[in-house]
């Protein structure tokens, strides 16, 4: 699915495997209240900024979930209590990406890789993005997640990076 340049209301942003959602132009997506809506990304999602204004209640906070073989690509995220959460899904792929204000207090991190039954090859690439603003670790590799590569990626104002696991590679961050 296409979207036109606009600004687009949605609850929930689900992409379904096989599927893709792109931005044509500048493709915005917020809730009508403002707020960053719910994301369920297992296929492609391309050229969107996604979000709203920053959320620091857990209990309103809005999930922003992936599946196995995930693509995020040229896309900005913003305003989520947490943030992109790769919670057992292999595969995953983030490129170009800018994550802006989202993560809050000390265990709520724009990039949460928690992906510790990957083998080699199924890991988390996370390649050129910016992470600038919010709280918690920029990117946060925990539970033992193994197989992930990180590289090239900017990030200020927050934490910095954390790491657990084996068989990571983080180079030129």
């Amino acid at each position: 699915m296409q979207l036109q340049s606009g600004i687009y209301y949605m609850d929930t942003v689900t992409v379904n495997a096989g599927e893709t959602l792109e931005g044509v132009g500048r493709v915005i997506i917020t809730r009508a209240d403002g707020k960053p809506p719910t994301i369920y990304n297992n296929g492609t999602l391309r050229g969107v900024w996604i979000g709203g204004t920053r959320e620091t209640d857990e209990a309103t906070g809005a999930p922003f979930q992936c599946g196995d073989g995930a693509l995020f690509e040229d896309c900005a995220f913003f305003g989520y209590f947490g943030g992109l959460n790769v919670a057992g899904a292999k595969g995953v792929r983030v490129s170009n990406c800018v994550f802006a204000n989202c993560g809050t207090d000390n265990f709520w991190h724009p990039i949460y890789i928690n992906n510790y039954n990957a083998q080699a090859g199924e890991g988390t690439t996370f390649e050129r993005n910016i992470i600038i603003g919010g709280e918690g670790y920029a990117i946060h590799l925990w539970h033992s997640p193994n197989w992930n590569n990180l590289y090239n990626n900017f990030v200020a104002a927050n934490r910095g990076m954390a790491q657990q696991g084996n068989d990571n590679i983080w180079t030129r961050n």
